[in-house]
Formats: C-alpha cells, sequence, structure tokens
C-alpha cells in the first residue's frame, strides 16, 4: 500500500466514523489492516470500533458461573433427544451448544448483531457443532418457517434479558415465538418470572440521575436529560433503605399467559418515616420446574437491579399507604404516584 492509498484509506475510515457507519468503518479498518497487520493506528481504530459495537456486558455474561449453571440445568432438563430449538440471541453460542449436547436435533440460534453472530458461528464450528447450530444474522420476528428454520421448533431458549427482565424485548420475542416459530404445548426457558418492587430511600442512587446545585450554580435544567423510567444499579454499592416491603408487580407465565402490556394500581405502605427517591425493582425467574435464578438486592449476577427514581423526593410516615399506578409495557415497567393516605 503506498502512502498516499494509506492516507486515503484512513481519511475514508475516519469519515466513516464521523458519520456514525460504524459496520463499514469495521470493514474497511479490516481491509487496511490486510496490508499492514501490525499498524498500531489500525489496530487501535479497529478495537475502539468493535467496543462501540459489541456491548461489554457480554463478557460479565458468558463469565456469570451461577447463571451459566442455571440455564444448562434448565437445557439439560427439558431438552429432549431429537427435539428442534430456537435459541434466540445467540451471543457467543454457548445456550446453544448446551441444547445440542442435552439431546437437541436441530438449533436455529438468532442474533440481531452481524459481528456477534458471525464470531458465534467461528466458535460452535471450533466445538464441532456446525451441522446442528445454525446461526441467523436476523431479529426473531424476521425469521421464516422453511427458510430460516426448518420447522417449528419444540423449545424456546433465551437469555434476552435485563435488569428489569423485560427491558431487552423478552416479551414479544415470547409472544411472536409463541404464535409464528413454536409447536403447540412448547418449553420456554425461562418459564416464568416474578417481578418484585419496593419503595427506595438512597439520596446517592437519587443523584445518579438527578442534579441541583454544583459548586454554587444552579445546574437543576440539566435534569432535563434524566432518565424518566429505569436505570440499572448494583444496589449494595450504595447506601439505601427498602422503604417498604416488597409488592409483587407482575407474574408471568411465559407458556401460557397473555403478555400484552398493563396497568394496575398497587398500594406500598411505608416502613420508615423520611423521603423517598424512587422504586427499586428485581425478578425471581423460573427457568424450569426446581430450576430458579433471580437478581434480587444482594446477589452478584451480572445483572444489576433496576431503579426508577422520583424527580422529587417523597416525605411519607411510616405506615403510609403510598397508591401507585404500575404500568408494564412491552420493554418496561413505569411507577406514577397517585395517592399517600
Amino acid at each position: 500500500m503506498t502512502q498516499e492509498t494509506e492516507d486515503e484509506s484512513i481519511r475514508s475510515i475516519r469519515a466513516l466514523l464521523d458519520a456514525g457507519q460504524l459496520q463499514d468503518a469495521l470493514h474497511l479498518i479490516t481491509q487496511y489492516l490486510s496490508d499492514r497487520p501490525d499498524d498500531s493506528w489500525g489496530l487501535r481504530t479497529q478495537n475502539e470500533i468493535i467496543q462501540r459495537l459489541i456491548p461489554r456486558w457480554h463478557f460479565p455474561m458468558i463469565n456469570d458461573k451461577a447463571r451459566n449453571v442455571a440455564f444448562q440445568k434448565a437445557i439439560e432438563q427439558v431438552v429432549q433427544s431429537g427435539d428442534d430449538v430456537l435459541d434466540v440471541g445467540a451471543g457467543s453460542g454457548l445456550l446453544s451448544m448446551i441444547a445440542v449436547k442435552a439431546g437437541a436435533e436441530f438449533v436455529t440460534s438468532c442474533e440481531l448483531n452481524d459481528i456477534v453472530a458471525k464470531k458465534a458461528t467461528d466458535i460452535i464450528s471450533k466445538n464441532g457443532f456446525s451441522s446442528k447450530i445454525s446461526v441467523i444474522g436476523k431479529r426473531s420476528d424476521m425469521l421464516e418457517i422453511g427458510v430460516d428454520i426448518p420447522q417449528r421448533a419444540k423449545v424456546l431458549i433465551s437469555e434476552t434479558l435485563d435488569s428489569s427482565l423485560i427491558g431487552e424485548g423478552w416479551l414479544s420475542i415470547v409472544d411472536h415465538a409463541r404464535t409464528n416459530l413454536l409447536q403447540e404445548n412448547p418449553q420456554i426457558i425461562p418459564k416464568s418470572a416474578c417481578v418484585y418492587a419496593s419503595l427506595l430511600r438512597s439520596e446517592d442512587i437519587h443523584e445518579l440521575n438527578h442534579v441541583s446545585t454544583a459548586c454554587g450554580f444552579d445546574v437543576s435544567d440539566f435534569n432535563e436529560f434524566s432518565t424518566n423510567t429505569f436505570f440499572p444499579v448494583r444496589l449494595n454499592h450504595f447506601d439505601h433503605t427498602f422503604a417498604s416491603e416488597p409488592v409483587i408487580i407482575a407474574d408471568l407465565n411465559f407458556i401460557t399467559d397473555d403478555l400484552s402490556p398493563e396497568t394496575q394500581n398497587l398500594d406500598f405502605i411505608a416502613t420508615t418515616s423520611g423521603l423517598i427517591h424512587g422504586f427499586v425493582f428485581w425478578f425471581n425467574s423460573t427457568l424450569c420446574d426446581g430450576v430458579l435464578f433471580s437478581n434480587k438486592p444482594g446477589t452478584e449476577s451480572h445483572w444489576k437491579q433496576a431503579v426508577q427514581t422520583l424527580s422529587e423526593p417523597l416525605m411519607v410516615d411510616k405506615g403510609e399507604i403510598v397508591s401507585v399506578r404500575v404500568h408494564r409495557g412491552w420493554t418496561f415497567f413505569s411507577f406514577d404516584i397517585e395517592d399517600i393516605k
């Protein structure tokens, strides 16, 4: 590669990065490095692009031993010899490979991120499962029977769960798959989940999402950028108090229940007097009968807990009932305080 060609390649890569065209930039930087495999600028830029394209949570998730053991137990219990399996969110291909070892006849594994899908294909091939697992670079709701997936699957496996349970689209994945991709009376891992919430007192956590003054200046207008639904927090890393007993805000069977959004009015009884800064919520999931997994406070899984803060802290007295309108959408929970009595 001549200096002039090299300079043109670098300009093109930088232009793609400035335009946010990361996939095209990665393709071009890979070509650039094929001629200059030790180029420090190229290697650094390639890694920066990969970091922007591949979420970092993949690593703690794959290394989460408790999560891996639970899913392995569930898959080995549920998947029967000869079953066709659908794995949504291939990631590294781990769950698909476990399903084949458990006896699956064939696994269709879909992964929306093209780079991750290609790497999953490489990992599956490296482990000798290419004839049993097909990785499709599509969302599951784009799969076609007879084209992408040979026939309706008997088992759906997925770990498209976040700290709130539903933020990565799990409910819509299940809803679509039950109608379009699964046999009658399918098996689904996870099978069910219960979501709990509590009133939360924590000035430290509230300050993760709200500001007032800094160095004597009023910077409260910056709160226009606050997250108005939930965000993940490792609760035990911050001073906090549970200001109510946990309340069940969702109890869902993914095999049989209607998963459409719903709204309900629930009462939280204050167990201490003082300020309420928001709500914390978490899930207990049944992967299959007898195999449970949770991100409840105090656990050290790669999942954190979900928190929604109030725009302004609210004073309550012990024993007061905080009436809350709780809405579950397809991908979020929201909490609106209706009354205190």
